[in-house]
């Protein structure tokens, strides 16, 4: 069961969409909110496996609801439902999963669920002996499947210096404004 929350200003959209996913079945609406701002108070409280919102809305936008909640959750699976198809770009700058326009048939919505299962799918390190292991105490190394026996072998220090520090940000974007402290922590 995909649990989803939902966020449009439009109670009919809202209702469309409950309607929707119900005929599509194995997800389960925990949310919906015609406030932005509720909607991300809710995330905090209430554990989801996707986030439907449309962009135009009063108080905060799509997109600025997406980068609060990227800051927070950065892998939390995001989907568009909006009638603007010029946004759809930066949608998928914010790494959105889909972009939805309205009318939404359930064809698409199907689609959009899909991509939600794919990407909750992806293998993790507990769960896959095909990835490689890292090593971080003791100095830093990669060993690759199968077996472990094989390290990668790095050109120049810094490339093994740059794999490192992306690996302590597990997973989360940086940029070039990302920064150690003394602690080893990221500061921007």
């Amino acid at each position: 069961m995909i649990r989803v929350l939902l966020v449009d200003d439009e109670e009919d959209a809202l209702n469309l969409m409950e309607i929707l996913f119900r005929r599509i079945g194995d997800v389960e609406v925990v949310g919906r909110y015609t406030n932005p701002i509720r909607a991300l108070d809710a995330l905090d409280t209430t554990p989801v496996d996707a986030v439907f919102l449309d962009n135009q809305m009063p108080g905060l936008t799509g997109m600025e609801m997406t980068r609060i909640i990227r800051a927070k959750l950065p892998r939390l699976p995001i989907v568009f439902t909006t009638a603007y198809a010029e946004y759809a770009v930066e949608a998928f700058e914010v790494r959105s999963v889909d972009y939805l326009l309205k009318p939404i048939t359930i064809d698409r919505l199907r689609d959009a669920v899909s991509r939600i299962r794919e990407a909750a799918a992806l293998p993790t390190a507990a769960d896959d002996s095909r990835l490689p292991s890292i090593r971080c105490m003791g100095g830093f190394s990669i060993a690759l499947p199968p077996g472990g026996d094989r390290q990668i072998e790095w050109k120049i220090n810094k490339e093994k210096e740059v794999c490192a520090f992306l690996i302590h940000h597990g997973g989360n974007p940086v940029d070039t404004e990302t920064s150690w402290n003394r602690s080893g922590r990221a500061m921007t």
